[in-house]
């Protein structure tokens, strides 16, 4: 449903009022600037009564999204980061009343994914609803109000961000994700200490074994290869020969 009907009992343009969709890739090939693309979000909106907001609006999230020195610049031209942070401006113009973000940080940087999730709490915080789908549980759980887990398109659970880490056995079966309490952390933290002690002791053996070979091979004497005479002096008449036969024209 969306805005209480079925989506299939809105128009195009309807639909795209009232529910606006990032999806995990878009290829822009034409080089549009980033103003261009931003202000494309809007579209649904011309000839209405909204049509007065779109400067502002366009102003709110060229700023939210810290892409107003790029506005110049041509969309093709930027970086992944750059690129994810105009395209949800563009989604931000569309001022509808649900947002969906569909892998909105795969692929980037850690560093520029959290600004993306900054800019999902601006979103969250403005009154805008939106659906995050993403694998990045910790971030999200840290911004959304109610979670599902989908396996195969199944539910296994829905609930709100503290009934999710409130059962550390969801995340662990169906995210792979241990959770560790104090008590447990520490145990674990000596394990891998004890087991990482046991690997260097057998490293150094192993380094410390093969120095001492080395040294012995190196104090023990090497005696010259002996060639019994006969050998060197049926040498000397081959060469000789060789030397003496006459060469025959090819």
């Amino acid at each position: 449903l969306v805005s209480g009907a079925p989506v299939a009992a809105w128009t195009g343009i309807e639909l795209a009022m009232r529910r606006g969709v990032l999806p995990q890739r878009s290829d822009v090939s034409f080089p549009f600037t980033v103003e261009q693309i931003v202000r494309m979000g809007r579209e649904p909106w011309r000839n209405t009564d909204r049509e007065d907001a779109d400067d502002d609006v366009y102003d709110w999230a060229v700023r939210v999204t810290d892409v107003s020195a790029l506005t110049r610049r041509d969309f093709p031209s930027l970086s992944g980061g750059e690129q994810a942070r105009v395209l949800i401006a563009r989604l931000m113009l569309r001022e509808a009343d649900v947002l969906i973000l569909d892998e909105a940080t795969e692929g980037l940087a850690p560093l520029i994914a959290r600004e993306i999730w900054r800019i999902c709490s601006v979103i969250k915080d403005s009154g805008i609803s939106s659906i995050i789908v993403d694998k990045n549980w910790k971030h999200v759980t840290q911004i959304t109000d109610r979670n599902v887990i989908l396996v195969k398109g199944e539910v296994v659970f829905e609930g709100t961000s503290e009934a999710l880490h409130a059962d550390p056995s969801v995340l662990e079966q169906h995210l792979g994700v241990r959770l560790l309490n104090r008590t447990t952390r520490r145990q674990h933290l000596t394990d891998i200490g004890r087991e990482f002690y046991e690997r260097t002791k057998s490293i150094l053996a192993e380094v410390e074994a093969a120095e001492g070979l080395a040294a012995e091979t190196r104090a023990t004497p090497r005696e010259p290869p002996a060639y019994p005479a006969h050998s060197l002096h049926t040498a000397r008449i081959d060469l000789r020969r060789s030397a003496t036969r006459p060469r025959v024209p090819i």
